[in-house]
């Protein structure tokens, strides 16, 4: 996860992350565009200082969060086995504002399938 700032520079960060993983549903017919189901989800808390930096790679300037215990279908896309699915992961860091209030900052990524 690269954080950046007003200027598009990247920057360090505290709140909540938290990235989410989707399958797609399969019907009668094999997958369904557009129906998925979450499959996963992993909650990093950065808001200690201290615990962030654990996170943080400065070769790369990115939070690097390690994926684990994907489900054997998501591997199976990987190598090109089986079904073809796409693979989405979903992504939201909350953060406080200058003003006190939370703001939440999403993004998602999809590997075709």
């Amino acid at each position: 996860m690269e954080l950046t700032d007003r200027w598009a520079d990247p920057t360090k960060g505290l709140g909540v992350l938290r990235v989410f993983l989707f399958e797609p549903e399969a019907g009668p017919q094999g997958v369904t565009p557009g129906i998925e189901r979450q499959a996963m989800e992993w909650t990093l808390d950065l808001t200690d200082p201290d615990q962030a930096a654990l996170w943080y790679d400065r070769a790369t300037r990115t939070y690097r969060v390690p994926l684990i215990d994907l489900p054997a279908w998501v591997a199976a896309v990987a190598r090109r086995e089986g079904e073809r699915r796409p693979v989405r992961l979903r992504a939201t860091f909350t953060a406080l504002g200058p003003d006190g209030l939370e703001r939440v900052m999403r993004d998602e990524y999809v590997v075709p399938g």
